[in-house]
């Protein structure tokens, strides 16, 4: 919660919040290896080198230290990774036991082209 913005969490929303660094945390390494599944296999981000976009390097070896110098690559990662976990994860466990979280389990926070990319055909 934040009394200077007076935006204030109901106890669900901060449940959900939590959940969900719980939830990508306990994934991270899948879900890495997911977003970097998608991102390498879209040819127009190897052609225009627009891997920075989503978080990821061609070569991931470099990665943790791109993520202590560049905080903008740091968030494009940390935002490319909830869209795959809510798609992934988060959305299908939720719609099976027939459960709707504040807010829902929408991406809506990424733009279309990596909307694009991450969800695009769901599978691929």
């Amino acid at each position: 919660t934040s009394d200077q913005d007076d935006m204030l969490l109901t106890p669900e929303e901060e449940q959900t919040i939590a959940g969900r660094v719980v939830g990508v945390v306990m994934r991270f390494d899948d879900l890495e290896e997911t977003l970097y599944k998608k991102v390498s296999g879209v040819g127009w981000v190897k052609k225009y080198d627009e891997w920075v976009s989503f978080g990821v390097l061609s070569e991931e070896n470099e990665v943790d230290s791109r993520i202590q110098q560049d905080p903008l690559f740091a968030m494009s990662r940390a935002e490319c990774l909830l869209a795959v976990f809510l798609h992934t994860i988060e959305a299908p466990r939720l719609k099976e036991i027939d459960v709707v979280l504040p807010g829902g389990s929408n991406v809506d926070f990424i733009d279309s082209d990596r909307f694009e990319v991450i969800i695009g055909d769901s599978d691929g």
